[in-house]
């Protein structure tokens, strides 16, 4: 009996895992083989990532994109910050947004953390590029979280 519980409980997370709909790294660690033309995939307007910067053979971007697919224009906020050590100055290198009467407009930014504004349409894309601000100031084991929500961090 006690297998067969724990077979249930197995097959009830994988169905719900797989049905869910998110993408292979959300709530999780940006993918360290990103580029511009295979970005990490926010699966919504509320999923986050974790990522490293390693400048160590060539400047690193990482680059992140979230497609509209809600069926309305969204607002929300790109909220991005260095929590492990600020002082890194990593940043959004660059944003943008597609769509007639698509914007993107920073609200707050700080040593090392920052916050966007953003409405995008519906069907329309948002696209994210993250960097350190200079090539040698740089610590591949510290991490930066970039999120999309409904309310700014800073």
């Amino acid at each position: 009996m006690k297998k067969f519980k724990t077979l249930a409980l197995t097959f009830t997370v994988a169905t719900s895992v797989l049905l869910s709909g998110t993408s292979a790294f959300a709530l999780g660690t940006a993918n360290n083989n990103d580029s511009s033309a295979s970005p990490n995939v926010f699966s919504g307007s509320s999923d986050s990532f974790d990522g490293t910067i390693d400048n160590s053979v060539d400047k690193d971007f990482d680059y992140y994109k979230w497609v509209n697919d809600t069926g309305s224009a969204k607002s929300f906020y790109v909220n991005f910050d260095t929590y492990e050590n600020r002082s890194l100055d990593y940043r959004i290198n660059s944003i943008g947004v597609s769509g007639i009467g698509a914007a993107a407009t920073r609200v707050s930014v700080a040593t090392g953390r920052e916050a966007w504004l953003v409405y995008l349409p519906a069907g329309e894309r948002l696209t994210v590029q993250v960097t350190s601000a200079t090539f040698s100031n740089y610590d591949p084991t510290k991490k930066y979280v970039i999120s999309l929500g409904s309310s700014p961090w800073f």
